[in-house]
C-alpha cells in the first residue's frame, strides 16, 4: 500500500529496518523491568504491548523524520487503551540508534488531520510487470 504525504509517498511493508527497531524497543523494554510482546502481526493498531503500554514502533534508517504518520483506523481500534498509547521512535539506525519515546499527551496534545491518499495492494497486484 502507498500512503501519500507531502513530502513523498512511502510504502509500507515489514521492513528489515521496523524489524531492527523493534528489536531495540524490545530490549529497552526488557532492560527497563516491562515484559514486552509483539503483536505487529495481529492487526491491533501497535507493534508491542509492554505492561500497560501499547506501543507503535517507527523505524527509521538515517535521520530522526519531520513526520509520522498514523491511521484513523488505528486510532479506533485503541479505543479505552488510547491513553496508554505510545510512539516509540527509533532513527539513525545503520549507525548509531536512536531511541525517543513519544508519551500519550505529546501525541495527542500535537496531532494534526491531514488528508492522506491510499493505494491497496489488492489494485495493483494483477498490473502486469512492464518488461525494459
Amino acid at each position: 500500500m502507498v500512503v501519500r504525504y507531502p513530502e513523498k509517498a512511502i510504502e509500507f511493508s515489514p521492513s528489515r529496518t521496523e524489524k531492527q527497531a523493534i528489536e531495540i524497543v524490545m530490549e529497552y523494554e526488557r532492560k527497563n523491568g516491562r515484559k514486552p510482546e509483539e503483536v505487529s502481526n495481529k492487526k491491533c493498531g501497535y507493534d508491542i504491548k509492554s505492561g500497560d503500554r501499547f506501543i507503535e514502533v517507527k523505524g527509521q534508517k538515517a535521520k530522526q523524520p519531520d513526520v509520522i504518520g498514523l491511521y484513523k483506523t488505528t486510532l479506533s481500534k485503541l479505543g479505552d487503551n488510547i491513553l496508554h498509547y505510545f510512539i516509540y521512535l527509533v532513527y539513525d539506525i545503520k549507525s548509531n540508534p536512536k531511541l525517543k519515546i513519544l508519551p500519550p499527551e505529546k501525541i495527542f496534545g500535537n496531532i494534526e488531520m491531514e488528508q492522506q491518499f491510499i493505494i491497496r495492494g489488492k489494485i495493483f497486484k494483477n498490473i502486469p510487470i512492464e518488461q525494459s
